[in-house]
């Protein structure tokens, strides 16, 4: 891993306490960074950001009894950028990124209050043309309220946006713009020109990762505002097809992986154009092996 790191400064305070074969600490403080770049590289990633800030108090205790510790951060980032290392791809950009009461009681229980950002920006994926490449989805702002881990379950309890907009793209060939982001992300963990032997030890760390449980998601709404949008682009076909959908609104509720069989409702309010409403309503199924879709409405 290597590190740049700009103007740094930082304040606060400090306390230890020991009694007997108790011990305590207490620390309270603020760290600015006018500059940090940080490139990674398992997952091969640079990760830029101009200016960030960090409240934390960090409570620690160590007894006979036991050990417990929690620590609660507040965190302000400006013009963060991540990209891959490798291949000419834009994961994520914001203009502004906020977490507000991030609370760490350990590695698998974790709580956030809000994360917000202005100005993100999801799969720029450069193909080596001159034109600069657009986002696959981007919004004007995002907020995540309360979200938290326990264990093995990720639950939201909802996302907004506002100015969202996403683009599905079919280029020449017939391949989705986003398969081919997606397939980026599945490789950011295998060296691009190295193909270095794998020891007992890794081997065994891996079949340990493939066993590991994987990770619920429960989200209880996502929503976005009047005026967002979505663009197909389909380029296979003779002349290219283009077409946006311009939304009153989209709203999306009960999601969890622990429920596939559970409906999830949906509702679409929009227009194509000046002449063609788009009203549809109903619900999904998406965590099925064959995902379920059941809508009504008039178009």
């Amino acid at each position: 891993m290597e590190t740049s790191i700009g103007q740094f400064s930082h304040s606060g305070e400090l306390a230890f306490e020991q009694s007997g074969e108790a011990v305590s600490l207490q620390q309270e403080g603020a760290i600015s960074l006018a500059l940090l770049d940080v490139s990674l590289q398992q997952p091969a990633l640079d990760v830029n950001n101009g200016k960030l800030e960090l409240t934390t108090k960090l409570n620690y205790s160590d007894s006979p009894a036991g050990a417990e510790m929690q620590l609660a951060s507040d965190i302000a980032l400006q013009d963060l950028d991540i990209k891959a290392s490798e291949g000419k791809v834009n994961l994520v950009s914001a203009e502004t990124l906020t977490i507000e009461e991030l609370l760490f009681q350990g590695a698998d229980q974790v709580s956030i209050k809000t994360i917000s950002s202005e100005q993100i920006q999801v799969g720029k994926v450069s193909d080596g043309e001159a034109d600069e490449p657009q986002s696959l989805v981007r919004s004007d702002k995002l907020q995540i309220a309360k979200l938290s881990r326990a264990g093995n379950l990720l639950a939201i309890d909802s996302v907004v946006y506002e100015g969202f907009h996403n683009r599905i793209v079919r280029d020449k060939d017939g391949n989705l713009e986003v398969m081919r982001f997606i397939d980026l992300i599945g490789n950011l963990n295998t060296p691009a020109t190295t193909a270095e032997k794998i020891d007992e030890s890794t081997s065994t760390n891996a079949d340990e990762d493939e066993q590991a449980e994987p990770l619920d998601l429960s989200i209880g709404s996502i929503r976005a505002s009047a005026g967002s949008g979505l663009t197909f682009i389909d380029d296979k076909v003779k002349p290219p097809f283009a077409t946006t959908v311009i939304f009153k609104e989209i709203s999306l509720e009960q999601l969890d992986t622990r429920k596939p069989a559970q409906e999830s409702p949906l509702r679409l309010d929009g227009a194509i154009g000046k002449y063609t409403r788009l009203a549809l309503s109903g619900s999904v199924k998406p965590f099925l092996e064959s995902p379920g879709l059941d809508l009504s409405g008039q178009i």
